[in-house]
């Protein structure tokens, strides 16, 4: 990836801030689809303050819609940076650190955790499918199995367990 400042303007917002905008070209290689290995040029504005926006630079994968104009040359439109890496490895330390603590109650809570992810979507597809079915009357039924479900499974079956979830719900 090749990226260069074109241009550079000096701003002042109705508040007296003061920022500098920048217009960047950038030539990158696609890595997947159709197109893979081609070059497509791509342009990005952005602010010094980085309030909005950011600056690219060689390394940073994105997202980005793919044209083609009348020259037949690939151009397209970044829509965001590429972070699925990153995001998956702390998703895989958070759960290498719960195990380790946690041992058996943290193998449990992981467990809960996707129980009740597919219990969330579950929900909301309920919702989203039955129209006339009240948003508050589905979130109730879905905190009482959050609840329910999790204690159990992080605490055991135990009357002090039966204790937490009846509190947990009054």
């Amino acid at each position: 990836m090749k990226t260069n400042v074109v241009e550079q303007n000096k701003s002042t917002d109705l508040n007296h801030n003061k920022d500098t905008v920048y217009s960047q070209k950038i030539v990158a290689k696609i890595m997947n689809g159709k197109y893979k290995g081609k070059l497509i040029h791509l342009e990005n504005t952005y602010s010094y303050s980085g309030a909005y926006d950011q600056k690219y630079t060689v390394g940073t994968d994105l997202f980005v819609s793919l044209e083609k104009n009348s020259q037949h040359a690939l151009s397209g439109t970044i829509e965001g940076v590429k972070r699925d890496t990153q995001v998956t490895a702390v998703a895989g330390l958070f759960i290498l650190i719960l195990l380790a603590i946690g041992r058996k109650q943290g193998f449990y809570s992981i467990i809960s955790l996707f129980i009740n992810i597919v219990l969330l979507i579950g929900a909301l597809n309920v919702y989203l499918a039955l129209g006339n079915v009240s948003l508050l009357a589905v979130c109730i039924v879905a905190v009482v199995l959050f609840t329910v479900i999790s204690l159990l499974l992080v605490s055991g079956n135990q009357e002090k367990t039966h204790v937490a979830i009846i509190s947990t719900l009054s």
